[in-house]
């Protein structure tokens, strides 16, 4: 009972805070250091928490991902390639809800750390011209890219769900399915305040179509080599720096662009956060952990 109210305290301490409009890494950390005061963690017990933290290799993927994913970013937006998918998409679709909600699609395909944060800027190039707010943006960035979860065999739950109920891959698809449309139809309600058209029909120009190979090269690497994100993303972003023969100074901006501080408080608060709530704490002896990891 003890735990459930020290939990339930931490947890209205990083509500408050997020409706404070403080950074979301921050307010993690604050949470942390809630958990920590109210379980009286043993200073061992937070050297351990932030050794475990740091050295993690999810916290250096996610690290090396969200940066080249913002690198990456800046070499399409320098290069006009991320207006271009745009243009060739309203051209191809026309329908401005079906533009919108492309992007995350595509990009949902990937079962990858940092999706979001990858979607996030096509996203928000597709929706420059549309009067919508940014919860609406983050809702189509969030909701579309998660229908594949439920049947695309690339997203590991769907493998280990086989595996632990005896379910052919196969079976387990086509009993989902129904939940993946179901997603999707329910986002694309809840995206009705987009309405029209982009006007007449446009011809799409091989420069546009030329604009996604970057991103087909992505999802080659990680769905076809099985490729992990953060790998992918810095071989694609060598790639793109030598073909277009990026100087040492454009290369030194877009790197100072991808290397981001509230990037790295994220992760390192999320992290902080996670490895807190398994830890062993001074008075319970390991209870929280019982709690949130039965």
């Amino acid at each position: 009972m003890f735990d459930l109210l020290r939990l339930a305290t931490a947890f209205v301490l990083i509500l408050f805070l997020l409706r404070r409009k403080w950074n979301v890494g921050y307010v993690l950390l604050a949470g942390t250091g809630a958990l920590a005061v109210l379980y009286l963690m043993k200073p061992s017990s937070l050297l351990l928490v932030a050794k475990n933290a740091l050295t993690a290799g999810i916290t250096i993927k996610l690290l090396i991902a969200l940066t080249f994913i913002r690198i990456f970013e800046f070499i399409l937006r320098d290069r006009a390639m991320l207006a271009g998918m745009m243009e060739s998409m309203k051209g191809l679709f026309r329908n401005k809800k079906a533009v919108v909600v492309s992007m995350p699609l595509l990009i949902g395909m990937l079962p990858s750390v940092g999706g979001a944060y990858f979607s996030a800027p096509m996203v928000d190039e597709a929706t420059r011209d549309l009067s919508i707010t940014p919860e609406e943006k983050a809702f189509a960035n969030y909701w579309f890219r998660h229908p594949w979860e439920f049947i695309l065999p690339l997203y590991p739950g769907i493998i280990l769900a086989s595996v632990l109920t005896s379910i052919p891959v196969r079976t387990f698809i086509i009993l989902n399915l129904s939940y993946a449309i179901t997603m999707f139809l329910v986002g694309i309600w809840g995206l009705r305040g987009i309405r029209g058209t982009y006007g007449a029909l446009r011809r799409v120009s091989r420069k546009g179509f030329w604009s996604f190979l970057p991103i087909v090269v992505l999802l080659g690497l990680v769905i076809v080599w099985r490729m992990e994100l953060h790998t992918a993303l810095v071989i694609l972003v060598l790639m793109l720096m030598v073909y277009f023969r990026y100087p040492p100074r454009k290369a030194a901006e877009a790197f100072r662009y991808g290397f981001s501080r509230d990037v790295v408080v994220l992760i390192i608060g999320v992290m902080f956060f996670k490895e807190a709530l398994q830890a062993p704490s001074a008075t319970s002896a390991g209870s929280l952990r019982r709690i949130i990891f039965p």
